[in-house]
This record gives structure tokens, sequence and C-alpha cells, in this order.
């Protein structure tokens, strides 16, 4: 067994520990006090990003409710290397935004469509001349409303209601905020910064303000709950007869991935509470599909997902690296668990194993223990580790995700509803809820 699958368990652990949290949002706090500096929130604005608009919506707010200072920067250009499918992402992100827009009582148009290079950069001309947060907000609500209706006349018009900084100025600033986002560690608009951490989109805003509420930041009386998104609500009634389940939910899973081994047990409870059909559908890893991850983004995602993991109350932390011969071997023998009919024990057992128990899936000493456990016949089960069966239905599961319009894991399809990520669970939720009072409604035809 190599050095690395032994230590790196270990490591992961310690960087992920709730101590380790702890120890380190002391360290800048101090550096904060001793440098005198108020409890500064830095906001990273993209013209046309959807899910900037819908966070600018929440910072009044935010403002509002805690006693912080709020920085807002604008930027225009994001690393190609941290965005994988940018056309992709830009075209789900505005589906995306009306879904969470319309859970969360926030505007978002409906039929928006992405404004051009120049137009943000327009934009960018206007927000960058106004010299406070609250202005900024507010002029920044209005200008993103002209940019999603793509009324460049109605922008004119703000530029000379508020004011349009020159072009090389403009350039200038833009540059050092973008600077400033990869000095201070992250690759994405639409984030806030405190000291340290980073919350991205609406998605993430209620870990900001948990923070601020243990710092009793607090002008009145909130809790993070008040800024959380609709969250997945789990039921152990089972009473469902599959025996006929005409609804199929198409799930794309990456073992390599800790956001798919978030999504797990939560996307399989929907089986025990609405008459679904579960169908995972196991891609390979980005980086094997020739997509790059980088040392900053490996980082932020590690991070993110403890928390989510935490909030989930999942295990998580202990972690082994399955690149490469790991990943091959559990979709290898996931051919195994399906003809068994133990797809979903498998999975469990073997992300479980990867996420939070360190175990190492390229050795078999490590891999027996996880298929066992998953109530397999490990001597039938190895069998299948020199089968590459697995390559063809892993090729065609990731044709089938990009037709979608889909590129990442968690994914999902059910019906015309697609979604990406773990944190999009609700609104499968929400969507079968319909799908049973419908069917409810018909049967008392």
């Amino acid at each position: 067994m190599a050095l690395q699958h032994l230590v790196s368990p270990y490591i992961a652990k310690l960087i992920t520990s709730s101590r380790t949290l702890a120890f380190k949002r002391k360290i800048f706090d101090l550096r904060r006090r001793i440098q005198n500096r108020p409890h500064e929130v830095i906001f990273f604005y993209k013209p046309g990003d959807p899910y900037s608009h819908l966070l600018l919506q929440k910072l009044q707010q935010l403002s509002n409710d805690f006693n912080i200072s709020l920085q807002c920067k604008v930027i225009l250009h994001q690393s190609e290397a941290m965005l994988p499918e940018p056309e992709l992402l830009e075209c789900y992100s505005l589906k995306d935004s009306n879904l969470l827009a319309q859970a969360c009582n926030l505007e978002f148009p409906e039929g928006a469509a992405l404004p051009t290079k120049a137009e943000q950069f327009f934009a960018s001309q206007i927000l960058l001349s106004q010299s406070s947060s609250e202005h900024f907000i507010f002029t920044a609500i209005k200008v993103g409303e002209k940019l999603w209706q793509q009324d460049y006349k109605g922008l004119k018009k703000l530029a000379e209601e508020y004011g349009c900084i020159g072009k090389w100025q403009t350039e200038k600033i833009l540059k050092e905020n973008e600077t400033l986002l990869r000095k201070k560690g992250h690759y994405l608009a639409g984030t806030l910064y405190y000291e340290g951490e980073w919350y991205w989109g609406i998605d993430r805003l209620h870990y900001l303000v948990e923070r601020l509420c243990k710092l009793k930041l607090m002008e009145s009386n909130i809790s993070s709950t008040d800024y959380a998104l609709p969250g997945f609500i789990h039921s152990d009634q089972e009473n469902i007869n599959h025996a006929s389940c005409p609804t199929v939910l198409d799930f794309y899973f990456s073992f390599r991935s800790p956001y798919s081994y978030l999504a797990l047990e939560r996307t399989f409870s929907l089986a025990k509470q609405y008459p679904v059909k579960i169908n995972v559908k196991p891609i390979l890893p980005m980086v094997t599909r020739g997509l790059a991850l980088p040392a900053a983004k490996r980082f932020y995602i590690i991070n993110d997902a403890k928390r989510e993991a935490r909030y989930n109350h999942a295990p998580f932390g202990r972690i082994c690296d399955p690149l490469g011969k790991g990943v091959e071997n559990c979709l290898a023998i996931y051919e195994f668990a399906i003809k068994e009919n133990k797809e979903q024990e498998y999975l469990i057992s073997v992300a479980r194993g990867i996420w939070s128990e360190g175990v190492n899936t390229a050795s078999h000493h490590g891999l027996k223990k996880l298929v066992i456990r998953a109530g397999l016949n490990w001597d039938a089960a190895k069998t299948y580790l020199d089968n590459d069966q697995w390559k063809q239905r892993t090729e065609q599961n990731r044709q089938d995700m990009i037709e979608l319009g889909l590129w990442g894991v968690p994914s999902f399809q059910l019906g015309a509803l697609t979604a990406w990520g773990q944190d999009r669970i609700w609104m499968l939720q929400n969507e079968l809820e319909s799908i049973q009072e419908e069917n409810a409604r018909i049967d008392q035809l």
C-alpha cells in the first residue's frame, strides 16, 4: 500500500476537523482585533451572473441584521480552468436561478437571457462609480434588471442617472478585484468572504449568518434558519407500493465526488417516501474526462463538503482519494452489485468508506471489507475486477448527462426537471410531491 494512501486520510481528517476550524477562526479574529478592523464581509459580484443577482437581493437584509462592514467588489473574468464547461454552466444557471428565485421569494425574470460582454462591461462602469455598499446594492439591482431584460437603452439611462467611470479606470479596478479574489483563495463570482472562509450564493449564506450569530453581531433577533434555503424533509414512513413505479429519477454519480456521496442516502430515501425508481448512472471523475480540478478548487470543495456533511448529519473527513485504480475497481464491482440487486447498499458502503473511513479502494484489502459490508460475496465480486464492461456504461452515462445540458455530479433528471448538486434534492422532493398530488387528484376523478 502506498504511503500516500496511509497518511492522506489522517491529513484530510485534520484539515476538515471542527477543532481545526475553531482554531483557524480564532487566529483570524485575533488578527482582525490586532489590526483594529471591523467585521468586514466582502462580496464579489459579477454583472450577468444569475447567482450574484440573487445573493445581491439578500445583502441589504444581511447588512441591516448584523453589525458588519459590507464591501462590494465587481469582477468580470473568472479562470477558465476553474469552470470546465462554462457554456453549459451559463445556460443551466439561468434556469436554476429562476427556480431558486421562486422558492425564496426573490426576483429573477423568467425567460432571462445572458447579457453580452459589452453590456457586462458597461454595467461594471456604472457600478464602480458607486461609493458605498448601500448605493451599490440599490444600483446593482436596477442594473441587473436591465441586463436580464437586455435593455441597453435602460442601462444608458442608469449611467446618466448614477454615473459611469472611464474604460481605463474600470479595467484597472476589475483587475485589482479579480486579483483579490484569487489571493483570498477563491475563483467564483457570487461569493462572500469573511475572515478566511467563503460562502457561495444564497445556498451558503446561512453558514455566514450562523457564524455571525455566534459572534453575537446581530442587530435584531435573527437565526441562520431565517436565511436557509428550503430543506430536504426526511420521513421514516415507508408505505409506498413499488410494484409499479412509472416515475424514474436518473441520478448521475461519481465515486470521486464528495457531493455525490452526500447526495446518496437522501436520494435513495426519496424512493421510500414516493413512488419513484432511482436509476443510478455512474460516470468517471472530471479529471479522467480531461477536465481540470486546480488545487484552490479542491481545497474549497473539501471544506465546503465538510460543512454540508455536518449540516446533513453525514460522517465525513477521513478521506482516501480513489482516483485511478480505486475508481476503476469501484465501477467494475458495481456491475456485480447490479446483478445481485444490491446497488444501493454497495454505493453507500463504498462511498462511506472513501469519504469518512479512509478506505483505499485501489487495494483488494480495503475493497473487500466494503463489498462484504454491502452484503455481497467477495470471491464472486472480485472476478469482475478484470471485466471492463463498466467503461461502456460510464461513457454512455456521460453522453446522456451532456445531452441534458449538465456536466458535473451529482446531477439529476426527473421528468422535465434537471438539477445539479446535492443541495437541489429539495427541488426533486417538491417535484415528487407535485406528481403525487396530481396522481391523487386523477384517482379521485
